[in-house]
């Protein structure tokens, strides 16, 4: 996932100089992972068009020769081998740089680099042809308009080329003699328009695009928050209908013993404030131990392993034997720095699931079948400060987890089950502990 989208991320200090002058304006986002994803979505998608581009771009400097020739039949001789030798060639060569593996990375160099090179090269020309001063401005104006157009750059590398562009200009007019009166200052003017112009497009448009990439990652993260991340990428890759079977999936359900009457006790957004305290904790637990929230429901949570990777490689059965103990620690914890009288209790079961997505303007990700089941009844069958796990899980946890078997228990719809009570930190739950309904 990415981070999150703040336009302030990053060091907690306010970006200065040209960085923090682009942040103003909306040109630049402060956190510097979230530009470079913005680059990668808004510079290097476009790659192929850019090529396709320069392609053209090269082609018309040729076609331009009948310009020159118009303009100065003499000196056309000499400016079109300068065209077809250097100028052409050079753009040509740009996109087949844009062909290289590297080449993503470094398309506004070599976008800046090229442009700037043709610029110059057209000022050389003008300067070359009788009278091509005259009409110069026109000229550049439309390598400025194609530039602007075409060529995707953000920002910073625009202007680099504006600077480039202007300075080549008055070289090319420093050395040029044959011009009508005020022609520098109207070729000044006319540049200097275009670029005006061109800039409000491209600031319009990268602006644009970065409030687009912004929402939609808002939309990705949101996603994410829902859905596991295999998930969201099998729906963006245009799956419409994902339910697998998995064989061997670990299922935590617990349930908050005591929520009941402090609700009773306690104001609505009290209520939810100790709610959302320990469910944001589970949360991390489960990401931290390699488990996937799939619900709450009340003030019961719904974890399960072996269904999305944990990363870790570790048995899924030990990552939620692990979670359940933490439950047990945060409950605790939060309980005593709350103050309220709050206890976790626990059921933990192995077995096989079909997990899916289900829904459409608000899709879901749930599991199904008689595990779920299953591992719900343990959790009502045991009692707070217990996990009680199933035979399947005791068979994948016994030498892992101090784990004693207090009896069986008739587990509604169900039936009779064996079951078993695992260690919590330095406490092992005796016989005499077990919870109601289980017979020795």
């Amino acid at each position: 996932m990415p981070r999150g989208l703040d336009p302030n991320a990053g060091e907690g200090v306010a970006p200065q100089g040209l960085k923090g002058l682009l942040v103003r304006f909306g040109l630049r986002f402060a956190d510097d992972r979230e530009e470079e994803q913005f680059f990668a979505g808004y510079i290097a998608r476009d790659l192929t068009f850019t090529r396709y581009m320069l392609l053209l771009g090269g082609g018309l400097f040729i076609i331009y020769i009948l310009w020159d020739r118009m303009i100065d039949p003499v000196g056309a001789e000499t400016t079109m081998w300068i065209r077809i030798l250097f100028l052409t060639p050079a753009v040509w060569l740009a996109a087949l740089l844009l062909y290289f593996p590297w080449a993503p990375k470094y398309v506004e160099q070599i976008n800046c680099a090229i442009s700037s090179l043709s610029t110059a090269i057209v000022c050389l020309i003008c300067a070359m042809l009788d009278g091509g001063m005259n009409i110069i401005s026109g000229g550049l104006s439309l390598v400025i308009v194609f530039v602007f157009s075409l060529l995707i750059m953000r920002v910073p590398w625009y202007l680099l080329f504006c600077l480039a562009t202007m300075t080549s200009y008055y070289v090319a007019q420093g050395f040029a003699t044959n011009y009508l009166p005020g022609i520098p200052l109207i070729n000044t003017i006319t540049l200097t328009t275009a670029m005006f112009l061109g800039g409000v497009t491209l600031v319009a448009r990268e602006k644009s695009a970065r409030r687009e990439f912004r929402a939609h990652h808002r939309i990705e993260e949101l996603l994410h928050s829902m859905l596991p991340a295999d998930i969201v990428r099998r729906i963006q890759s245009g799956e419409t209908q994902i339910a697998d079977l998995h064989s061997k999936v670990s299922i935590v359900f617990s349930d908050l013993v005591g929520f009941t009457r402090l609700s009773r006790e306690v104001s609505a957004s009290r209520l939810v404030e100790i709610l959302n305290r320990l469910f944001s904790e589970f949360d991390r637990a489960a990401d931290q131990y390699g488990m996937h929230k799939i619900k709450t429901i009340g003030d019961a949570y719904m974890a399960v392993g072996g269904v999305i990777g944990n990363g870790s490689g570790k048995e899924p059965a030990l990552c939620a034997a692990e979670f359940a103990c933490a439950m047990h620690g945060i409950t605790e914890r939060v309980s005593r720095e709350l103050d309220v009288p709050l206890q976790v209790r626990v059921g933990l079961h192995v077995g096989p699931v079909i997990a899916g997505v289900i829904g459409t303007s608000r899709p879901a990700f749930d599991c199904w079948g008689e595990a779920v089941n299953l591992a719900s009844r343990l959790e009502t069958a045991s009692q707070p400060g217990a996990v009680l796990m199933s035979e399947s899980a005791y068979q994948l946890l016994r030498d892992a987890f101090p784990i004693e078997q207090p009896g069986t228990v008739q587990l509604k719809g169900i039936g009779e089950a064996n079951v078993y009570l695992l260690r919590l930190g330095n406490t092992l739950l005796r016989l005499g502990d077990a919870p109601s309904g289980i017979r020795r």
